[in-house]
């Protein structure tokens, strides 16, 4: 069920549109031809317009029942989840399909623009690279770089300039193109590199790597039916990839499709065996089911073979924390922490799990500053620390976090719901009801109730 009211509540998600995926076997016949859905806003990326032949199995997975026809679990949910990376090879791995070789002093120039970047110095690198970009404008490569320093230097206009005239050069590779993606990202260029893995599908349909990546992208973007798309795509393309297998169950965990990532992990351990972290996935889908009793029994078995996952731990933690046992929930969560002390999800939830008992208030208050203080960004630590101050009765502490909460990420019913209650405390009628108010719109919207990647799947790495 979804949390309690005083903890915030939201809306099921909605019956999940047709997708794909390339094996597993379910009663559907014939080879059903899907039309490929556009993910940016009108005709300009090409791909609406064409038709990709899916496994239907993929359409039926997509199709399988929602968070909707099952209880989800009592907490916020979910720092479970995690976004991976797909390796990505540099220029000068690909093969010859980068620039050739430039002369030594060309070289020595790029080498040396690359030095004034690391140094701060973007626009003296930006004189060098257009310097460069002049002497020989077939090298895409100076074409990253400079689009990496106008970006870095906050000539955001002439980034995406120079980035459209990448994607239209005829000596854009696919391995350049998915440099240049990478790039952007890392510039916080989001949807401009998502427009550059557009173009790149676009060129290179039949590429695993570019529909994973842009797969990974929409995801970190909460775009889970189209990630689940390219990712689709990428297994299909792909099969012997366990890198893509795991990539798209984590999707359809976020996206709360937890009979569907099952049904699919469960298939794909038939051919992988069973690696720990498509284990891991199987026993969070059982968790996302709240078959609690059945994700431990999964997590004690793993934790045989591999005593040192951690994530182990912690989804053990999040079970018990369902089942209402608070002393396993918090002996899971400080084992969690004691193997990995740099992931700031294991401090939040053992706050969370503490919270609940009054006598440890001031301990879970520690806990939830010491998982900010990994992790300034977190919504879920900011509420948690909020809903720890509203124990102790200290409101208005409280209310600055969730006000800080509410306005970075206005579409989250839970603090809009424990805002209106801390005005309510303090007196503060008439902005505790437009609080209320808010949140019954959002309902009504069928809005997500939190962020399904505020919990992301810790990495066995801080």
């Amino acid at each position: 069920m979804a949390p309690p009211p005083s903890e915030g509540g939201g809306q099921a998600q909605k019956d999940v549109p047709p997708g794909g995926y390339w094996q597993f076997q379910v009663p559907l016949y014939g080879d059903a031809p899907i039309v490929r859905r556009s993910i940016t806003h009108g005709n300009s990326s090409g791909r609406d317009a064409n038709e990709t032949r899916i496994d239907p199995a993929l359409a039926a997975i997509l199709k399988s029942p929602s968070i909707a026809s099952v209880k989800s679990p009592d907490t916020w949910d979910f720092r479970l989840l995690r976004l991976r990376e797909i390796t990505v090879r540099s220029l000068a791995e690909s093969n010859g399909q980068g620039p050739p070789p430039s002369s030594d002093s060309s070289t020595a120039d790029k080498q040396y623009a690359l030095t004034l970047m690391k140094t701060g110095k973007f626009k003296e690198a930006i004189d060098r690279l257009q310097v460069l970009k002049k002497t020989d404008p077939s090298d895409i490569s100076i074409k990253v770089e400079l689009i990496d320093a106008y970006f870095r230097a906050g000539m955001k206009s002439d980034g995406e300039r120079e980035t459209q005239e990448a994607l239209d050069s005829s000596t854009l590779s696919e391995t350049a193109g998915l440099t240049l993606a990478k790039v952007l990202i890392e510039d916080k260029q989001p949807e401009t590199a998502e427009k550059v893995l557009e173009k790149l599908a676009v060129k290179w349909p039949e590429s695993a790597v570019v529909n994973a990546e842009l797969g990974l992208l929409l995801s970190k973007k909460s775009q889970f039916e189209q990630a689940a798309w390219e990712l689709g795509r990428a297994v299909q393309l792909k099969p012997d990839s366990v890198e893509y297998v795991l990539a798209l169950a984590e999707v359809l965990l976020s996206w709360h499709h937890y009979s569907a990532a099952l049904d699919f992990v469960t298939a794909e351990e038939q051919r992988f065996g069973k690696p720990p972290e498509l284990e891991y996935c199987l026993a969070y889908s059982l968790y996302g089911l709240r078959r609690h009793n059945e994700a431990l029994a999964r997590m004690d078995k793993l934790l045989e073979q591999y005593p040192q996952f951690d994530r182990a731990y912690y989804l053990k933690g999040n079970c018990y924390v369902n089942l209402g046992d608070s002393p396993k929930a918090v002996a899971s969560f400080k084992k969690a922490i004691h193997l990995n002390p740099g992931n700031p999800s294991y401090y939040i939830a053992l706050a969370e799990a503490m919270r609940r008992n009054t006598r440890t208030a001031d301990e879970a208050i520690a806990y939830a500053k010491k998982g900010l203080e990994l992790d300034p960004t977190s919504s879920d630590g900011k509420i948690q620390l909020a809903l720890c101050y509203e124990t102790k009765k200290e409101y208005a502490r409280a209310q600055v976090l969730l006000e800080e909460v509410t306005q970075a990420h206005p579409e989250l019913i839970p603090p809009h719901r424990i805002l209106a209650r801390v005005y309510y405390q303090q007196g503060n009628t008439s902005e505790a009801e437009h609080q209320t108010k808010v949140a019954a719109t959002l309902e009504a919207q069928h809005l997500r109730p939190f962020p399904a990647r505020e919990r992301p799947l810790p990495s066995s790495k801080p």
